[in-house]
């Protein structure tokens, strides 16, 4: 059957998934056929259609953040329309500036920049006017899917584990850098960056980062902690030698990288946070919300929106159970200014009626042959896996079933169908 097309390429799984999911189980409903994969995967499927010399449907990009100008040439020869929803641009920016700077590049291809609220896009458009005939306020996909956090897929994923890991805290990192060598790699990449201001920005929040790191693994080690914490590294964090050594000297410590954040959030006690947008998700799930800050003066940027959500702590062994929670009618105002109609929970219903607008050409479904890696890359991933990090961005080869049944609880239907068609890629229609 003729359709059209959206292509979604996924960044980081547990951070992109959950909100794709929940615009795809909209879209597949409006004739829409979608592919979601890796970066690499949806790029084959746009080499695929370039030899073809086939052009439609609609590159869903998660930023206008793209370097290589050639890259958008490549996106705008295969595909019709370029729209975008930047999931990193959101409230918990530590360098707002920086990160718009940085992220906003202006190309007048850009059909649709989707933004959570005024206050940013007035960011933007201050950064750029030119912005201004592309940028469209919608609030956040992520709370759309927040609304649904009881669904049974997140509730078995929840108790398992409680099953396994008992009653805990969750710590959400966001630090960046560990040690000496990330900061280095860190560095090196921004070298790449034209604008030496925004380099010096992002530098010397990394060398704080790193600092407050080492405070915070001084603290962990000594803690005499009377409960356990489960620790979730970043996914920018590619070094996790310096948490595992937290972890072997504090028994009451485990580091943990799986599956999406949220059944994690779900089966703790509480969050702890430093700034991270889980505080979002665990403040939605009526969670207990700590900030903890090391003995520093914090910049005015980085008390924000997650910040005045949370109980402050500058010590773990200071969790005070008796202040949990402030007054919701005070943070849902707080909260409004910023994410647009955030508790309304139609954010994706937006996105979809501007992408319905959009004239995109049908057609049927396409096939490309799988690809097999060569020995070199396989031994050079295996190698990184087990001595640089543990695997945080996106799978080679998707859970079907684990989409299927997401969609299916979100949806409430069952006639549509998830295919592999590649080892980065799934396809997602209605049948």
């Amino acid at each position: 059957m003729k359709k059209k097309n959206i292509y979604f390429p996924i960044e980081i799984l547990y951070r992109e998934l959950n909100s794709k999911l929940f615009l795809t189980s909209l879209l597949i409903f409006k004739n829409f056929r979608i592919y979601l994969g890796t970066k690499h995967g949806i790029d084959l499927l746009l080499d695929y259609k370039n030899k073809k010399k086939v052009r439609e449907g609609i590159y869903f990009n998660k930023s206008v953040f793209i370097s290589n100008k050639k890259y958008l040439d490549k996106v705008h020869k295969s595909c019709e329309h370029f729209v975008v929803l930047d999931e990193e641009l959101g409230p918990a920016l530590a360098s707002p500036e920086f990160a718009i700077n940085n992220r906003c590049l202006y190309d007048k291809r850009i059909k649709f920049f989707f933004v959570i609220g005024e206050k940013i896009k007035k960011k933007i458009l201050h950064f750029d006017k030119r912005f201004s005939t592309c940028l469209k306020v919608v609030g956040w996909p992520k709370f759309d899917f927040l609304k649904r956090y009881e669904i049974n897929s997140l509730r078995k994923s929840s108790n398992i584990i409680k099953r396994k890991y008992g009653e805990f805290y969750l710590f959400s990192s966001n630090f960046g850098v560990l040690s000496q060598e990330g900061l280095n790699q860190k560095l090196n990449f921004l070298k790449k960056i034209k604008q030496s201001k925004n380099y010096l920005i992002k530098k010397k929040e990394f060398i704080q980062n790193l600092r407050d790191f080492r405070n915070l693994k001084k603290e962990l080690i000594n803690a005499n902690l009377k409960y356990k914490l489960i620790i979730r590294p970043h996914p920018s964090e590619l070094f996790h030698h310096d948490w595992l050594e937290i972890e072997k000297k504090n028994k009451n410590i485990k580091i943990i990288y799986e599956g999406n954040s949220l059944p994690w959030i779900l089966a703790s006690k509480g969050l702890i946070h430093r700034g991270c947008t889980t505080s979002l998700d665990a403040y939605y799930t009526k969670k207990p919300i700590f900030f903890w800050h090391t003995n520093r003066n914090l910049k005015q940027t980085e008390k924000n929106l997650t910040y005045k959500l949370s109980n402050k702590i500058n010590k773990f062994e200071k969790i005070d159970k008796k202040k949990i929670f402030k007054s919701k009618k005070n943070l849902n105002k707080i909260i409004s200014k910023e994410i647009k109609n955030y508790n309304k929970f139609n954010s994706s219903k937006k996105i979809l009626n501007y992408l319905d607008k959009l004239n995109v050409r049908k057609i049927e479904e396409f096939k490309i042959k799988n690809e097999k890696k060569p020995i070199f890359t396989i031994f050079k991933n295996f190698i990184k896996l087990i001595f640089f990090s543990k695997p945080q961005k996106i799978p080679e080869k998707f859970n079907e079933n684990h989409i299927k049944n997401i969609i299916s609880e979100l949806s409430g239907k069952k006639k549509f169908s998830v295919k592999k068609i590649h080892d980065h890629v799934v396809k997602i229609e209605s049948i």
